[in-house]
Order: C-alpha cells, then sequence, then structure tokens
C-alpha cells in the first residue's frame, strides 16, 4: 500500500443525530397523517393513496413511461444539487454552493409540478390559475436564476444549460400552443431531454467543484497564503524563494 494512500476510518460513521432523524422521517409522518386526515375528512379510500397508480386504474404499468422516467431525472438533479450545496458551503465555496441551492430548489419545484400535474389541473381546476401563467412564471424564475449567476455559468462551458434552456422553451410554446398528435411527441421529447442536459450540466459542475475544492478538514495550510480555487484551476501557494 502506497504511504501517500488516504487512510479511512470505517468507524467513522454512526447513527445521524437526533436533528438528522427528524429532517428524515418528520415529512413520512406528515405525509401519513395527511393520507389519514384526506381519507377521514374526504371519505377516501386508503388504497387510493398509497396504491400505484396502474394499479388503481388497472392499466399498463408502461402508461406515462417517459413522464416518469422525466420525473427520476427531475429527482437525481435535485438530490445531486441539494447534495453539492451542503458540501461545497462546508468547504467554503459560498458562491458555487449558492448556486446550487438556487438550481436545486428550482428543481425541486419543478418535479412536484411535473409528479402532480400542478400546471396542467391543481393550478387551473382548484386555485383557477391559469395554466399558462403558472409556465410564464416558471420561465420568469429561470430568467432571474440564470441572470443572477451569470458571471458563474459563463465562467465554463455552458453548451449543456443552454440546450436545455433550448428545449425547455421549445417544448413550452407547443404546450402554449396546445398541439394534438405527434405534437404531444414534439413537446415532451423536447422536455425529457431538456431535463437530462438540465441533469447533466448542473451533475457535471457540481462534480468539478468538488473534485477540486479543499477539504477544511485534511487541508494543510503552509505559509500564509491559503490554497484558493479560481475557475478551473487550483492556485496553490507560491514556493519561497531560496
Amino acid at each position: 500500500m502506497s504511504v501517500d494512500a488516504p487512510v479511512v476510518d470505517v468507524r467513522g460513521y454512526g447513527l445521524p443525530g437526533p436533528k438528522a432523524l427528524l429532517v428524515l422521517y418528520l415529512p413520512v409522518v406528515a405525509l401519513l397523517v395527511l393520507v389519514m386526515a384526506a381519507v377521514f375528512s374526504w371519505h377516501i379510500p386508503l388504497s387510493t393513496l398509497t396504491r400505484d397508480m396502474a394499479s388503481i386504474a388497472n392499466v399498463h404499468p408502461l402508461i406515462g413511461v417517459v413522464s416518469n422516467v422525466g420525473v427520476l431525472l427531475w429527482c437525481a438533479a435535485t438530490a445531486i444539487c441539494l447534495f453539492g450545496f451542503s458540501l461545497l458551503r462546508q468547504r467554503g465555496l459560498r458562491v458555487e454552493a449558492r448556486f446550487l441551492m438556487w438550481a436545486g430548489l428550482m428543481t425541486l419545484v419543478l418535479l412536484i409540478d411535473d409528479l402532480f400535474m400542478i400546471h396542467e389541473y391543481i393550478a387551473p381546476v382548484h386555485f383557477r390559475v391559469n395554466e399558462k401563467l403558472v409556465l410564464i412564471s416558471y420561465a420568469c424564475a429561470t430568467g432571474v436564476y440564470l441572470l443572477s449567476h451569470r458571471r458563474l455559468i459563463l465562467s465554463a462551458n455552458y453548451l449543456l444549460l443552454a440546450a436545455a434552456m433550448a428545449l425547455f422553451t421549445a417544448s413550452m410554446l407547443v404546450d402554449i400552443a396546445d398541439g394534438r398528435g405527434w405534437w404531444r411527441l414534439a413537446e415532451d421529447g423536447c422536455k425529457i431531454l431538456g431535463i437530462a442536459s438540465w441533469l447533466g450540466y448542473h451533475a457535471g459542475r457540481a462534480r468539478h467543484w468538488l473534485v477540486r475544492a479543499p477539504d477544511p478538514r485534511t487541508q494543510t495550510i503552509t505559509g500564509s497564503h491559503p490554497i484558493e480555487l479560481v475557475g478551473r484551476k487550483v492556485i496553490e501557494p507560491s514556493a519561497p524563494a531560496s
């Protein structure tokens, strides 16, 4: 074994603390409580809220497969962005961490919208909010996100992000035009390709920063100048003149 190989302490991981366990289990318990409240208040059959949709509707399990895969991609992007935000904040890269935080929160909103058909059904039917107004609000929020982080975005390759924006725009235009037939394939195809591009871009940026970010627990600073992360290069302290 190399003398420079890092030592892994397998005993370092234990049961999460009370706060972490609360964050882990409280949302799930709250969901179950809401399900029971809905059953008693609105007399909804319990199985309707707990079983798979295909089983309830008695349809083929591949019904909506493209939409389901899109939700999985949204979920992956959300997890990567928020997990990367947590690690980068610990390592002192606050600008990059903030970028991933906002990306993760935006992705979470789009995930919920896709999963529960917010702009297609919930908003117009239950809240009397026009579907197009919801889509425009998402577009405005995305524009604010891009403009407020434009320097960070332009500092590296942003082709995947540009592709995601172009594909989302195309999908939204077809949705607003209420296209039928094969236009549905164009709408949903552009959408899932856009989600994949969004995931690829943010996963790549998160990995790039995490690989090059100094770990404060193992970093040894020599001299008076700390290691700095600038763009894609790690600038180390200059060696003292001999």
